[in-house]
């Protein structure tokens, strides 16, 4: 637990499922298995529930989908994209750029002026998909 708390402190807000990829890599894993999942969802909860760290209150109720922070940081932090890949950007920073940007989840351009603005390029599927999520995406502080 306290290696997962140092991931969220250094990189939170941030999906547990990140979280868990960035454990695994680091404990010289590959990839996040079904039994290494199901222990870290255990230790995810546990976190949670002793206020180790904090889980932003949506009605998501897959584990690794979670986006957790630490106690006295914001749930939300909108930054610049780095190195991270669009799933690895919490959809709490999206929906907030999104709220940044004045554009309208019913406009059609959205997804593009997002993806402009964080410098990604191509509009896949997948890529369209999880926009989808984060133009739906409701949470409460």
């Amino acid at each position: 637990m306290d290696a997962m708390a140092e991931i969220i402190e250094a990189e939170g807000p941030k999906h547990a499922h990140r979280m868990y990829q960035l454990y695994v890599r680091a404990s010289g894993g590959q990839r996040v298995g079904r039994e290494a999942q199901r222990l870290l969802n255990s230790l995810t909860a546990n976190g949670v529930r002793t206020g180790r760290w904090l889980r932003v209150k949506d009605r998501l109720s897959h584990p690794p989908d979670a986006t957790l922070y630490m106690p006295g940081h914001p749930p939300v932090v909108v930054r610049q994209r780095g190195p991270r890949e669009l799933a690895e950007i919490s959809r709490t920073e999206i929906r907030s750029l999104i709220d940044q940007l004045g554009l309208a989840t019913t406009d059609p351009g959205v997804k593009r002026a997002v993806l402009r603005h964080l410098g990604f390029v191509r509009l896949t599927e997948r890529t369209s998909d999880y926009l989808d999520e984060c133009l739906r995406y409701a949470w409460t502080t």
